[in-house]
């Protein structure tokens, strides 16, 4: 049995008094430090002309960071790492008091040996194309890392050597030995055992990934194969529970597409199991579209709710209650049955100023509501999200158009400062056409779906930073979806057989200022919810701050990353507390925020 969890939004949180943010000076002297990078700085390996990439692995490689978050040494100095042009590990050391960057090379990876040689033509599936170093700390001393190619290694940071090597080989049916491949997360299981996920591109016609998790033994350098699941994404979101002496660990994926168990096959037993995620699937195979249960709108504190009943419903066939928080509703005619017993609202109303009517002739009962904040919009009807938009005409839609606007007009003291144009390849019609998030928990031992986490239609906007806190509290990774116009944060917490969601924290109006933004390469929170930050491929960071008090305006803030150069961003992470490190191909940028 799959247990089934929702994103379920707690509504104390929403800021209806929310007005924008408001653009605050940065001050570069005092809260910017520049480091160049060594010889000619760092240069990302172009994709070969005759390699034709798909979007969804276009978007892998544009969200992938060039700096892995490292543990500190101590309270002031942070650590975070990076791979150079000549496969060297870099460790870079920042004091934040001190405001000094230092750059210490570790080991050299080992280097691949080239591409496919022009007398081979391997099969167009057959993923030979490598991919970006990768690099996770594990502890203060140990460091995983693979060279994109299929070597991964484990790095002593105190030695500066390797000490221990092995390849990945896949499932064996890619067609090439080793499988170039990217490290997804990694946790220290004990101490000689590594449980790391990879995901690497499937040997299939289509483009497709696979997602292993294996277990890495330090003792005889062993690689075993726990289980791969296959899909058309790679996770934005990847992680794997703490393991505890009651529990072992379990993979969390987030994504806008399933996944399939292809190692180890599925029994016959496991297949009910199987029906019941083709059923929970965001994206199914094409249905004629069934009508929604009913229609609403809303104008400033008025709802109008109506249902279709077949025409000659007498009104005695209606039993309709209006509470404060909730709606009871029950129609039994012929051909008819709706039942909304004592169901909550999405907010309050004026439960002694609501009214229903039925037309009995059209066979239309509607259902006047009276919010009691008239200057909420509600994002639907019900407290549990049932999917049913609000019916609106071009002309309401392009009036709330330009209200939002002022998150975003110039015009406006709550401005957004400029933007550099587009500069990622992505085509705009697949790009604008988000998805539903959508969250799944796999028993590591079987590969086996054990748990879905529904978003009830939420969008993906972004993870938290990776922190050392995080692992010393057993804390998962937060996410931040979106709802409506805000960023929904929600804490997945670990009550051994289950995760739960929580509800924990909003960024108020982030969803809106998000898609205001065409260029946005890294895009994460601090996991403490001080602030959010978008950065672009190659001009501008942007921070935006949030104090959890619904206060009507916050404050963002502008920096100049690359000073107008052409050179690209090509990573971010939280280095120390408020303290954010950016890799550019010329230089570190230490940001105090």
């Amino acid at each position: 049995m799959v247990e089934t969890r929702r994103l379920t939004p707690n509504n104390d949180l929403i800021n209806a008094k929310f007005e924008g943010y408001k653009l605050v000076p940065f001050s570069e002297e005092q809260c910017l430090r520049r480091t160049r990078l060594p010889d000619e700085g760092l240069t990302i390996g172009k994709i070969g002309e005759n390699h034709r990439m798909g979007f969804r692995e276009l978007q892998a490689r544009i969200r992938f960071s060039h700096l892995a978050a490292g543990y500190p040494l101590n309270a002031t100095v942070g650590t975070a790492f990076y791979v150079d042009n000549g496969y060297n590990v870099m460790r870079v050391l920042y004091d934040s008091v001190s405001r000094e960057t230092q750059l210490q090379q570790v080991t050299t990876l080992i280097q691949p040996l080239g591409g496919v040689p022009n007398y081979a033509e391997p099969p167009s599936n057959v993923p030979t194309e490598p991919q970006y170093p990768s690099l996770i700390a594990l502890n203060n001393d140990l460091l995983l890392a693979t060279n994109g190619a299929g070597d991964i290694e484990v790095i002593n940071l105190e030695r500066g050597q390797v000490v221990m090597s092995t390849r990945y080989e896949g499932d064996g049916s890619e067609g090439v030995s080793p499988v170039p491949c990217v490290l997804l997360t990694a946790q220290l299981i004990n101490d000689a055992l590594i449980r790391l996920v990879v995901q690497s591109r499937a040997a299939t016609r289509k483009t497709e990934f696979n997602i292993a998790t294996l277990d890495l033994s330090l003792s005889n350098d062993q690689l075993t194969l726990l289980h791969m699941l296959r899909g058309s994404e790679v996770p934005v979101y990847c992680q794997l529970t703490p393991t505890t002496h009651s529990t072992q660990s379990r993979l969390i994926l987030g994504s806008e597409t399933s996944y399939d168990t292809v190692h180890p096959a599925m029994s016959d037993d496991v297949q009910p199991e199987d029906e019941t995620v083709e059923q929970e699937r965001p994206l199914t195979r094409a249905q004629p579209p069934t009508p929604p249960p009913y229609q609403w709108t809303q104008e400033g504190e008025e709802m109008t709710i109506q249902f279709a009943l077949p025409s000659g419903t007498p009104k005695s066939a209606v039993s309709c209650q209006f509470a404060p928080g909730h709606l009871s509703l029950i129609v039994r005619a012929q051909d008819v049955d709706i039942s909304y017993p004592f169901r909550k609202l999405w907010s309050t109303i004026r439960a002694d100023d609501c009214t229903w009517t039925i037309d009995s002739d059209s066979g239309v009962l509607s259902l006047f509501l009276v919010k009691h904040d008239e200057h909420t919009r509600w994002p639907h009807v019900f407290d549990q999200d049932d999917g049913v938009l609000e019916t609106m005409d071009a002309a309401k839609l392009d009036d709330i158009m330009r209200r939002l606007d002022k998150f975003t007009d110039g015009n406006t003291p709550f401005v957004q400062a400029m933007q550099h144009p587009v500069a990622q390849d992505i085509d705009e019609d697949i790009d604008e056409s988000g998805q539903p998030v959508y969250f799944s928990v796999y028993d590591n031992a079987t590969g086996r779906l054990v748990q879905n986490i529904q978003s009830s239609g939420r969008e993906w906007l972004c993870g938290s930073f990776h922190a050392p806190q995080l692992e010393y509290q057993q804390r998962l990774a937060s996410v931040c979806v979106k709802s409506d116009v805000d960023g929904q944060v929600y804490a997945f917490n670990d009550e051994g057989s289950i995760i739960a969601p929580e509800h924990v924290a909003i960024f108020d109006a982030f969803a809106f200022v998000h898609a205001s933004k065409r260029d946005s390469r890294f895009v994460q929170h601090d996991p403490d919810l001080r602030f959010v930050t978008i950065v672009e491929s190659n001009r501008n960071a942007y921070i935006y701050y949030r104090h959890g008090d619904k206060r009507d305006v916050e404050s963002q803030t502008l920096i100049d990353v690359t000073q107008g150069h052409d050179v690209d961003i090509l990573g971010a992470q939280l280095i120390n507390d408020r303290v954010l490190m950016l890799l550019t191909e010329t230089e570190l940028v230490a940001v105090h925020i």
